[in-house]
């Protein structure tokens, strides 16, 4: 039996409640991807390219597949997209922990002047530089995951 990728998954979610995605046919058309082709990225046969998954983020409305794209699959993005859970796509979520990681921030802008004081980082100090600089990726995946909020369900860009 082929995988189910997330390509595949979104779309049957979504044609129970939408005819043009009914078939993998149909959505090609919709998306400008060929059904061929299509089915390869569905199946996990084939990787999709950038352009592909704009295309599928535009016609599905799902916003995520860009998280999951840079996260998952571009080597770029697998070193500096922290992976996000769908489940993070609700606003209460989203603002709560955008809040808390504001907060935490906000408690480690001393510490930070202090490391930054002299210009440089000594070994003494770089556990709490690494530390500051692993609350930067929880507010910057925070930050991505109520712009990816706002893009689905306003489409603010």
């Amino acid at each position: 039996m082929a995988k189910k990728t997330i390509y595949f998954e979104i779309r049957e979610k979504l044609k129970q409640d939408d005819s043009r995605f009914k078939s993998r046919m149909s959505a090609s058309e919709y998306l400008g991807i060929g059904e061929d082709r299509l089915g390869d990225i569905e199946t996990g046969a084939a990787i999709p390219k950038p352009d592909e998954i704009v295309s599928m983020v535009r016609t599905y409305n799902t916003p995520g597949l860009y998280s999951h794209y840079c996260s998952q699959v571009c080597e770029i993005g697998q070193e500096y997209i922290p992976p996000m859970a769908a489940e993070e796509l609700d606003l209460f979520r989203v603002t709560v922990k955008f809040h808390n990681a504001v907060q935490e921030m906000e408690s480690l802008q001393e510490q930070l002047m202090k490391i930054a004081d002299d210009g440089i980082v000594t070994e003494e100090e770089s556990e709490s530089f690494q530390s500051i600089l692993d609350s930067v990726d929880s507010l910057a995946a925070r930050t991505t995951a109520l712009k990816l909020w706002a893009h689905k369900n306003f489409n603010i860009t």
